[in-house]
């Protein structure tokens, strides 16, 4: 039987886990014994992770599978590995802006839907489109994390963003910002996944 994609993913993200928190590199049967895995169950994980890339094979394709070898794509250091509200969040890269790169290594960093940001959270990144069974991935804005201002949303403001068929969530449309930091509304779908930093003085 097939696994889920929701299990596929949470597999994907303990095999990288495992990988960014073990010095050095790791055979399949390594991780495996771990994490209480098959060899050919992690060998498909980081078939995946090497196709996302986020994993590096060091190996030709004639080694035996328990010995094949591997290495997250960027170096260990760089990788922090946070567990919030059953959300895995992976740091594989980081940025050199001043209000995104201290984000990255708070431990209450968090993946939220759009509709339970909260004044003041501090946005990070938004999540790219991701084939099911794949883990999900972000990037930075070039503007930097900037502080959510939740507004009610307005199709009609005209600001030439909200009203756009692209903000148009099946669960409805919410405005996280207003003006800044750009010169329009920064509507987003309820249901679309966002990367924040909870205000300090919020649970």
């Amino acid at each position: 039987m097939a696994l889920t994609g929701a299990r596929e993913i949470k597999r994907d993200s303990r095999v990288l886990a495992h990988l960014a928190n073990t010095p050095g590199d790791a055979q399949v049967h390594q991780i495996g014994a771990a994490l209480g895995l098959r060899d050919r169950s992690v060998a498909r994980s980081l078939d995946r992770l090497t196709d996302d890339g986020l994993a590096v094979s060091l190996d030709t394709d004639d080694q035996p599978l328990p010995l094949r070898t591997y290495r997250p794509a960027d170096h260990p250091t760089t990788l922090s590995i946070r567990h919030v509200d059953f959300h895995p969040v992976i740091v594989t890269a980081t940025t050199d802006h001043p209000a995104a790169h201290p984000a990255l290594t708070r431990p209450d960093l968090r993946i939220v839907r759009a509709d339970s940001v909260r004044p003041g959270d501090l946005i990070v990144s938004a999540f790219a489109a991701t084939p099911d069974g794949r883990l999900r991935s972000t990037d930075y804005f070039a503007c930097g994390a900037y502080p959510a201002i939740p507004q009610p949303y307005d199709p009609e403001c005209g600001c030439g963003v909200c009203g756009t068929p692209e903000v148009e969530g099946l669960e409805g449309t919410v405005v996280l910002s207003t003006s800044y930091p750009w010169e329009s509304c920064d509507p987003w779908p309820a249901d679309e996944l966002v990367l924040v930093l909870p205000r300090p003085d919020l649970p």
